[in-house]
């Protein structure tokens, strides 16, 4: 690998990236690490393409309740980086519970986050780097319990590959193996386990940090059956004393962007509402945020007291149709007040 690792966060809420550097910030409700499977020596990638999805497995046990807030991979890579005109990195990653290896049962378990990346950071000049990379789940964390986990890793064209650690440096339960699946990975799909030389290094680098159990702030997607369209996005997390801040993508005809807020102590089953579906409760009426850019705020009272305060939200668009205004219903945010 030439020069030294780049280590920098994609924010996946925006798809931005920012270059860090120094040792993470601490605290009891800063988010923990749960799971270390990690070197940064030796610096060995794999640099082959892959169509088919690499599982590694290992145990996760680090009781921290499972809200995982971000996560770290390494991988190598000597594919151009497109500010030299090339395409940069590509992968897909999954977060599995529940993935035990060996082609266990031929089942990977649960996929419970699934991350496509392209364009990613890489090469100057042709020769291999190293990458860490740090993937900011804020405002969509993915919930993966402790026990049996997987790190999936697909749909590269090559010039790139995962970052190996040694076998046994983490007390993480990995094996000197991966498990090859067809990809996506289902029940019934896995082609073989593999092992790749040097051996003794057949294992990702995987850094899991999780909320503080009780504390942490939560913006989760939610979408009922899956028919609304996704274009109201968390910016951040409601923490309290700060400011809330979400994103609703308008369309050519779109006049007005409106969040619906509604602090029910309970959350019905999605009501039919056009082509799409409500959310939220409407009993009480729901409070109604409207903007005429798409970008809205929601200012998080200080109180400590609302720790622990669930709010419901959904993202609504009005669009001009000919003759007249049509609301269409995008999909929810249940939002957890935290410090």
């Amino acid at each position: 690998m030439q020069g030294a690792p780049v280590h920098f966060t994609y924010h996946w809420a925006t798809g931005r990236i920012t270059y860090t550097q120094g040792p993470p910030a601490s605290g009891p409700d800063v988010p923990q690490v749960s799971y270390a499977n990690d070197t940064y020596s030796g610096l060995m990638a794999l640099g082959l393409g892959m169509g088919n999805e690499l599982i590694d497995w290992g145990v996760k046990s680090g009781g921290l309740g499972g809200s995982v807030s971000s996560f770290e991979v390494g991988y190598g890579a000597f594919v151009l980086d497109t500010s030299v005109g090339g395409p940069g990195a590509q992968f897909t990653l999954t977060l599995y519970s529940g993935m035990q290896g060996w082609c266990n049962f031929n089942d990977p378990g649960t996929a419970v986050g699934t991350f496509p990346f392209s364009g990613l950071p890489a090469s100057p000049d042709g020769n291999p780097y190293a990458f860490w990379m740090t993937v900011d789940l804020t405002g969509s964390p993915v919930q993966l319990p402790d026990g049996p986990i997987g790190l999936g890793y697909a749909n590269s064209p090559g010039g790139m590959g995962p970052m190996m650690v040694p076998i046994g440096c983490c007390n993480t339960g990995t094996q000197d193996y991966v498990d090859e699946y067809t990809f996506p990975a289902v029940s019934s799909s896995c082609l073989a386990t593999w092992q790749y030389q040097p051996f003794g290094n057949t294992s990702w680098h995987l850094v899991i940090n999780e909320d503080p159990a009780g504390s942490a702030a939560k913006a989760t997607i939610n979408n009922g059956s899956g028919v609304n369209p996704l274009d109201f996005q968390p910016l951040n997390a409601p923490v309290i004393g700060t400011t809330w801040q979400a994103q609703i993508t308008p369309t050519p005809t779109t006049a007005l962007t409106v969040i619906a807020y509604s602090a029910s102590p309970s959350q019905p089953a999605p009501f039919p509402f056009g082509p799409g579906e409500l959310l939220v409760p409407l009993t009480p009426p729901p409070f109604l945020d409207i903007s005429q850019t798409g970008n809205h705020s929601l200012a998080v009272p200080a109180s400590t007291s609302w720790v622990g305060v669930a709010l419901y939200s959904q993202g609504l668009r009005i669009n001009v149709v000919p003759g007249l205004l049509a609301i269409e219903a995008l999909n929810g945010i249940d939002l957890l007040i935290g410090n």
